[in-house]
């Protein structure tokens, strides 16, 4: 399930928890699916937000985030 970014507009946010919670790797696979959903559904705004979510996520490092890589 995707989190509600309407409640949340800042990236580095977004970020930080979605690796808090799933770790980098799923931290990443769940902003692809954010992604493709908000391109599929034509919502620019959340397409925005999770296009900078992945540029930070493509960014860190396992180092970046505490060692957490999964």
């Amino acid at each position: 399930m995707l989190p509600d970014i309407t409640a949340i507009d800042d990236a580095n946010e977004i970020a930080s928890y979605l690796v808090r919670e799933n770790g980098l790797d799923g931290a990443r696979l769940i902003a692809m699916n954010g992604t493709s959903s908000a391109n599929a559904e034509g919502d620019m705004f959340r397409l925005s937000v999770w296009r900078q979510v992945k540029v930070i996520l493509g960014a860190w490092d396992g180092a970046d985030v505490g060692g957490a890589d999964s």
